[in-house]
């Protein structure tokens, strides 16, 4: 081939390459979307995108944006001072937000905004005249968007490709950021393609069937039937449904509708119904009209024919609730039902009351006992008793029963529930021998109440001075028991010794003829005659009372009752400072560096030798503090001085909204609260405030508590951590920097930290990362819509209110999880059909007049287009 046949083709195909290398220009501002068409409120109602695809900050201070006016190009809006930060939108609006069915505020609101229906060309030139972007072509409809109902916007696809080429653009399919119930598509000041969009068949209840798009530009409120009550004891009158509040915001419910699934009936909210934040109300029957099946059915919740939540039951015993626990995707039975009040697993507490008789008496006990609880009812339960004497009964309400001769009679009871909870409890018969009552030497003066929890000095001693004569009748009970002591404390060990007895009975109990003592030869023994331990409750003996001296290696403490029977002997090899030896929920002794005088033992201690964590452990230890012991797998040994038992970091808002203020928030995974007196916060290592002891803060189980304290949290992120008394790490975690009003919250059912716009002082945490940001202006507009008949709610106030949807909204951090309607109800779409189309229209092979055209032309564009183009999801 000659050089010039050669020079022939080079030219053919650089030119077209050329033409398109000038059509992609390659600034960094882009015009990225564009609503040309107007609203439903008015044809004026437009708006126009600007995106800064860098990661650096541009000023957009003396930029212009130009279009055709009768052939010719004319300055449209000339903008004033201003930074477009990285990777962030601008919103330049004809109309404010109060007055268009935007959902946002527009950067610049200008009535120099107009776009053209029809050969529309936008250009974009920076402060120095360099035209910068170029949208459409100016001949004929625009590139994309729709002027119908629903009307949408056009949206560009590959940001870095031209503005210039059609199958760059697209018709919105997807919606945010407009008003509710806006029958809008579009996407304005978010990411292009992103937004909800539900598109479903339904049929009414007279048999006639629809389709198509039911519009929704905020995403439903997270309010949710919450627990509900079937089966009440006795008539089932007394049924209601429960409806909580899982935002952080006021909810206006008037209107929304109530169903069940087994009566023709609905129940509408009144005008003013609100539930605050946090907030759970129960709807009776008797004012609802619904009665719910014994054996289990759905109940919803709907705004018209929208279906906002649906819980489903099943069967549950008389007086047993059914709900959410939790995250709100578990649930499950509640033998105490909580109505008006969040969910909790409250253990039932039975108690043994006397309905007759007295536990205690001479010659012979009868006695009438039933088997009661606090809260919730019996009415699920089952109660097997065990006298002595080998009597049983299993009714929660046995008969009466006597004891005629001289001695001490256990009675257990085990109680067990719908749920599965089993507990037993004990009570103590005891009759009396007349000729057991004697007069008792009191060698010591008689002492006064050593405080804690319920122990006392009882009422029946006589006299005065050392010499006191005590008259009392020897008691023997099986439920009296040596709980914690000290033999080593800090400082003056005569003030800081003490031993500290339980009752663990149902019952109080009189110490006549009881006895403290330390190993043999040592201490005088100390008479507990004067003493009466309450029902549950423990008694503290300080040293000072009771010259009970404690040694600080080998010694032991011993509980002897009436007739010197002996109860317990509890025996140490050593002590440590300042540590208590303690029962704990295996019956047996341990160390601990946290001595709870006066109330039930804590455990702070831990022993680890070189063992493998399981992930449940990992995940209740806390954060980002327990990674390292993760990662290492293998731990060194550490002492009785470091901890086991405390709270994990739960959310941070260390950047918040004018008139709010920073706080960081524990949650308690635990069933028992967690005391936090004496424990450290500190931003450390080199945070700027100074290390906060804590004082009288109790972390209840499954409590968020919000703490806003004098410890200033660095709005560029740093380490927070809470330290044990003993000064040893507890729990610590590190946020980054936030944008304003985020929040950085902890997931617990993932163990993963996350960024989340809406923040939830003291309540569940609630995760929605701030790309689907939404609007929480409450705005009034006079729009007007088909008023809904009030004989018949099903009735829709416009075309697209008909769809009973089952599709709930999750918007997790990361695009975890997504809003997407499954793909076969998409098939559906008129867009996604016109999207479809379109491709197969550009793959159709062209007529034999324009191929060279197209081979010219077209294809080394569309090589150049493809390599650049990043398709969204429609949906």
């Amino acid at each position: 081939m000659s050089s010039h046949g050669k020079s022939v083709i080079f030219i053919l195909l650089s030119i077209p390459m050329l033409i398109f290398a000038m059509a992609v220009h390659a600034s960094p501002i882009v015009i990225s979307e564009l609503m040309w068409s107007g609203s439903d409120l008015s044809s004026a109602d437009e708006w126009i995108e600007l995106t800064n695809t860098s990661s650096g900050s541009i000023s957009l201070s003396g930029w212009t944006l130009t279009k055709l006016s009768k052939g010719e190009e004319v300055e449209m809006i000339k903008l004033g001072s201003g930074t477009l930060l990285p990777n962030k939108t601008f919103l330049i609006s004809n109309y404010s937000e109060e007055k268009s069915r935007l959902g946002i505020d527009p950067d610049l609101v200008t009535t120099s905004l107009s776009l053209a229906n029809t050969k529309m060309l936008i250009k974009l030139y920076n402060s120095s005249g360099t035209l910068i972007d170029t949208v459409d072509d100016g001949i004929g409809s625009p590139f994309a968007g729709l002027n119908t109902a629903p009307k949408a916007s056009m949206e560009r696809i590959d940001l870095s490709g031209s503005g210039q080429v059609k199958i760059n653009w697209q018709t919105a399919t997807t919606f945010i950021n407009f008003d509710d119930d806006a029958e809008l598509f579009g996407t304005p000041g978010a990411e292009n393609g992103t937004g909800t969009l539900f598109t479903i068949k339904s049929i009414d209840t007279s048999g006639n069937s629809s389709s198509g798009v039911n519009l929704i530009s905020t995403i439903f409120p997270n309010v949710r039937i919450t627990e509900v009550l079937a089966n009440p004891a006795g008539k089932d009158d007394e049924e209601w449904i429960e409806i909580g509040n899982l935002e952080s915001e006021t909810v206006d419910i008037s209107g929304w509708i109530l169903d069940d699934g087994n009566s023709k009936d609905h129940f509408e909210m009144p005008a003013g119904t609100i539930l605050e934040p946090g907030e759970h109300k129960a709807f009776p029957k008797s004012i609802t009209g619904l009665p719910l099946g014994n054996s289990g059915e759905e109940v919803s919740l709907k705004i018209g024919l929208d279906l906002i939540d649906s819980l489903t039951y099943t069967k549950t015993a008389e007086e047993v609730s059914y709900g959410i626990f939790g995250s709100g995707s578990n649930l499950q039975a509640f033998c105490v039902p909580t109505p008006n009040k969040n969910n909790l697993e409250i253990e039932p507490n039975p108690i043994i009351t006397i309905q007759s008789g007295n536990l205690e008496s001479s010659n012979k006990v009868t006695v009438n006992l039933i088997a009661e609880v606090q809260t919730g009812s019996t009415a699920h339960a089952s109660c097997e008793w065990n006298y002595a004497e080998n009597y049983k009964s299993d009714s929660c309400n046995p008969p009466s029963h006597t004891f005629a001769t001289p001695g001490t009679y256990p009675i257990q009871l085990t109680y067990s529930d719908f749920c599965g909870n089993k507990i037993d409890r004990k009570v103590v018969a005891v009759v009396n021998d007349p000729n057991a009552i004697s007069q008792l030497d009191v060698s010591t003066p008689a002492p006064p109440n050593s405080g804690g929890g319920g122990g006392s000095r009882s009422t029946s001693s006589v006299g005065g001075g050392g010499s006191n004569k005590t008259i009392c009748r020897k008691t023997l009970y099986e439920g009296i028991r040596i709980s914690e002591f000290v033999p080593n404390p800090e400082g003056d060990d005569k003030e800081g010794e003490w031993i500290e007895l339980e009752n663990i009975l149902d019952q109080n109990v009189d110490l006549c003829g009881w006895f403290i003592d330390d190993e043999n030869g040592g201490s005088n023994p100390y008479s507990l005659d004067a003493y009466r331990i309450a029902a549950k409750q423990f008694l503290t003996l300080r040293r000072s009372d009771t010259n009970i001296t404690l040694n600080n290696t080998k010694d032991k403490v011993r509980l002897f009752a009436g007739h010197n029977d002996i109860i317990e002997e509890v025996i140490y090899e050593k002590s440590y400072d300042g540590k208590c030896y303690a029962r704990n929920k295996e019956d047996k002794f341990e160390w601990t560096g946290v001595c709870t005088a006066g109330i039930s033992n804590r455990f702070d201690s831990l022993e680890i030798s070189e063992v493998d964590l399981e992930p449940e452990e990992n995940e209740i230890k806390g954060n980002e503090g327990i990674k390292e012991i993760q990662e290492n797998k293998k731990v060194e040994k550490q002492t009785f001085e470091d901890y086991s038992v405390a709270p994990i970091f739960s959310e941070i808002l260390p950047n918040p909204n004018k008139g709010e203020e920073e706080y960081f928030e524990l949650y308690n995974p635990y069933k028992d609260p967690i005391d936090l007196t004496g424990w450290i916060l500190d931003d450390n290592p080199n945070g700027s405030s100074k290390p906060i002891t804590l004082s009288g803060i109790v972390v209840m189980p499954s409590e968020y508590k919000a703490f806003y304290t004098k410890i200033s949290l660095n709005n560029e992120g740093e380490d927070l951590s809470i330290s044990y008394p003993n000064g040893e790490i507890a729990i610590a975690t590190s946020y980054p920097k936030l944008k304003k009003g985020n929040s950085y919250v902890f997931d617990k059912n993932n163990n993963k930290w996350k960024t989340s716009y809406i923040s939830t002082p003291g309540k569940r945490n609630i995760f929605r990362n701030g790309k689907l940001a939404l609007s929480s202006k409450a705005k009034s507009k006079k729009i007007k819509t088909n008023k809904r008949r009030s004989d018949n709610y099903q009735v829709r106030k416009n075309p697209m209110d008909f769809i009973p949807t089952k599709y709930r909204i999750v918007i997790e951090d990361g695009n975890e999880e997504s809003a997407e309607i499954p793909k076969l109800l998409s098939r559906i779409l008129p867009q996604a059909h016109a999207k479809e189309n379109l491709q197969e229209e550009v793959s159709k092979p062209l007529s034999d007049s324009k191929t060279a055209i197209f081979l010219c032309i077209f294809i080394p564009s569309l090589f150049t287009v493809s390599a650049c183009r990043n398709r969204r999801n429609m949906i």
